[in-house]
C-alpha cells in the first residue's frame, strides 16, 4: 500500500498488486501411481478392490489458467460409484505470536463423466474372479503388470478428461515465516450406501503468476535516464538575493481543516501502473562519489558503487540458489560465467543432488537437475548422476525428473538396468517412452 500526504491534509492511499515471477513454460506433470483400495462396508464386510490412478498434465498452474486432469479407476467391488469428483482446495495459515488463523475453501469443482470400468461386479462375476486367482499360474508381479498398463493405457488415451478452471481471485502458492498458502488437487471417489469408505487421491500443485504475464513483461522497455547530480556553489553570488526554499506556509484561517471525500482534481490524470513482477535485485551498500567536468566544462557528480563478486564454490552455489527468487536465473547466471565453469566441472554425484535439494520449491527441482546436467563433469553426465537426483526429489517428481535428465546420459547404453533398477513397477511403465527417446538419442551421439 502507497501513501501520500499532501499539505498534511490531503491524504491517499493506493493498494498494488505483488506477485511472484511467471511461472517456467516447462510443465511438470504428475502421474498418480495406481491405488488399490478395499472396498468395505459396515467397517468390516469387505466388498471388493478398486484400483484408480490419475494424471495431472501440469502442476505448476497459472492463476486464471486451466488445470488438465485424467483419471482412470477399474471397480472390482460389489458397491455402485455414484460420482468421482475433482477438486482444487486452497488451504491458509497465519501465524504471529500468540494470534493463530486457519482457513480452507474449495476454488474449483467438477465431476468426471462415467465409463463402463465404474460399474460395479455382479456375485457370480466376483466367485469367478476369486476362482481364476487360485487356478491362474501368472505370478502376483505379472498381474500388477497388467493391471498398471491397463490403468496407464486409459488414463493417456484421455478417455475421461476434465478441465478446471483456476479463478484469478485465487492466492500464490506461498510458504513464509508467518504465512503459509498452500494448494492441492483432490480427487474423490463416491460409492453409494452407507458407512463405506470413499477412497481420496491427494495431488500438491502450484498456483502462481501465468506464464503468459511472463511476455508482457519481457517486451522491450524504454530506456531509463540516469539522473546525476550537478554540483552548485557553496554560496549564493556576492550581490544576489537568496530564493527561499520553500514557499511560505499558509496561515491556519487558509487552511481547509475538511477530510477530503476523493483526491484532488488535479490528480485526475494519473496513470496507474500495471503490477511489477520482481526477479531478484542486488542491494549493495557503499562506495565513492568523484567529480567530473561535462560538456561545457559543467561540474558533474557521480557515483561508483562496488559490486562484491561471490567467489565460486559449491557452497555459495547452494545459498545462492537457497535464497534465491528465481532459482532458474541464479543458475543460468553462474553457467554463463566462465569463472564457475570448475564448480560445475568437479561436481560429483553427491554434489548434484545437493544442489537440487537446495531448490526450496520442490516444483521447479526437475528444472534445475536438467538446466545443471549438461555442464557436469564437462559434459561427462553419467548413471551416478540420474541415480542421485532420483533419490533426493520427491516421489510424484521421480518420473518428471527422469524424463528431463534421461537425455543427457551419457552411459545409458550400458546402464540402462541400473537406472531402471531404482524406479518401482508404476515408473517403469510411466517412462517406457523415455527410455526408448532418450536410447535413440544416446545412440545418435555416438555414432557422430
Amino acid at each position: 500500500k502507497f501513501k501520500a500526504h499532501v499539505g498534511g491534509h490531503h491524504k491517499v492511499e493506493q493498494l498494488f498488486n505483488v506477485m511472484s515471477a511467471p511461472l517456467s513454460m516447462q510443465p511438470v506433470p504428475n502421474l498418480v501411481p495406481p491405488i488399490v483400495r478395499d472396498v468395505q462396508s459396515c467397517c468390516c464386510f469387505n466388498m471388493g478392490t478398486i484400483t484408480m490412478g490419475a494424471r495431472i498434465a501440469n502442476t505448476r498452474i497459472g492463476r486464471g489458467e486451466t488445470a488438465i486432469i485424467d483419471f482412470a479407476c477399474k471397480n472390482q467391488s460389489r458397491q455402485r460409484i455414484l460420482s468421482v469428483t475433482v477438486e482444487i482446495k486452497q488451504e491458509v495459515n497465519w501465524s504471529a505470536g500468540y494470534h493463530r488463523e486457519y482457513s480452507t475453501n474449495v476454488l474449483a469443482r467438477r465431476l468426471f463423466n462415467r465409463t463402463e470400468r465404474w460399474g460395479e461386479m455382479s456375485k457370480e462375476e466376483a466367485k469367478a474372479k476369486a476362482q481364476s486367482r487360485k487356478n491362474n499360474t501368472d505370478s502376483h508381479r505379472d498381474r500388477n503388470q497388467q493391471a498398471l498398463q491397463i490403468i496407464h493405457k486409459a488414463i493417456f488415451d484421455g478417455e475421461n478428461r476434465v478441465l478446471l478452471n483456476v479463478p484469478t481471485s485465487a492466492l500464490q502458492t506461498y510458504h513464509g515465516a508467518l504465512v503459509q498458502v498452500g494448494h492441492q488437487m483432490k480427487i474423490k471417489i463416491t460409492f453409494d450406501g452407507m458407512c463405506i469408505d470413499h477412497p481420496t487421491i491427494t495431488v500438491p500443485i502450484y498456483l502462481g503468476t501465468p506464464t503468459s504475464y511472463g511476455a508482457q513483461i519481457a517486451s522491450p522497455q524504454p530506456s531509463i535516464p540516469v539522473a546525476t547530480a550537478i554540483a552548485t556553489p557553496s554560496a549564493p553570488p556576492m550581490g544576489v538575493k537568496p530564493s527561499p526554499s520553500a514557499p511560505p506556509l499558509p496561515s491556519e484561517a487558509e487552511i481547509d481543516l475538511t477530510a477530503p471525500s476523493a483526491p484532488p482534481a488535479e490528480w485526475a490524470a494519473a496513470v496507474t501502473s500495471v503490477p511489477v513482477v520482481v526477479g531478484q535485485a542486488d542491494v549493495v551498500v557503499g562506495g565513492k562519489a568523484e567529480d567530473f567536468d561535462g560538456e561545457g566544462g559543467a561540474a558533474h557528480a557521480s557515483a561508483f558503487v562496488p559490486v562484491a563478486e561471490v567467489v565460486p564454490s559449491l557452497g555459495n552455489l547452494i545459498n545462492e540458489i537457497k535464497f534465491a527468487v528465481s532459482p532458474s536465473d541464479t543458475v543460468r547466471k553462474r553457467l554463463d560465467d566462465k569463472k564457475w565453469s570448475p564448480v560445475f566441472n568437479a561436481m560429483t554425484p553427491m554434489d548434484y543432488s545437493s544442489v537440487i535439494k537446495a531448490v526450496a520449491i520442490e516444483f521447479d527441482q526437475p528444472d534445475i537437475a536438467a538446466l545443471i546436467a549438461p555442464a557436469v563433469r564437462g559434459g561427462n553426465f553419467t548413471h551416478e548422476y540420474v541415480i542421485a537426483a532420483l533419490r533426493v526429489v520427491s516421489d510424484w517428481l521421480r518420473s518428471p525428473t527422469i524424463a528431463k535428465i534421461l537425455p543427457f546420459c551419457k552411459d545409458l547404453h550400458s546402464n540402462v538396468g541400473k537406472i531402471k533398477g531404482e524406479l518401482t513397477d508404476w515408473e517403469r511403465v510411466c517412462t517406457e517412452r523415455d527410455f526408448e527417446q532418450a536410447l535413440t538419442i544416446n545412440g545418435q551421439e555416438s555414432l557422430a
